[in-house]
């Protein structure tokens, strides 16, 4: 991840709250994710750039978003991501189904 903005700007209070979040010790987090924050002093807007490891990419353009709604989109954007879920519930129902057959 990383977040680019320039402090100087009005509006960057969402995605330095959402840094702060995101960094904390006390967040809990089972992958890890590398952070990189871009200061800079040439009044460009803040984004936050998510760079997956298949290659896909998230740009968000935080100038006019609150930070639960930045959070938001980026869980939502990883749930749909996330394969793991898919795959759990598919060994799951090969399960049940071998379980079945042994009954009768």
């Amino acid at each position: 991840m990383k977040f680019s903005f320039d402090p100087y700007e009005p509006n960057t209070f969402s995605i330095r709250d959402c840094l702060s979040i995101l960094t904390s010790k006390s967040l809990k987090r089972e992958a890890t994710a590398r952070v990189r924050v871009d200061i800079k002093s040439d009044r460009s807007r803040p984004h936050i750039d998510v760079e997956f490891n298949d290659g896909h990419q998230l740009i968000l353009k935080t100038e006019y978003l609150k930070s639960g709604d930045i959070l938001e989109k980026m869980d939502k954007f990883c749930k749909a991501k996330d394969t793991s879920q898919g795959e759990a519930d598919i060994a799951l129902t090969k399960m049940a189904g071998k379980q079945q057959k042994k009954k009768k």
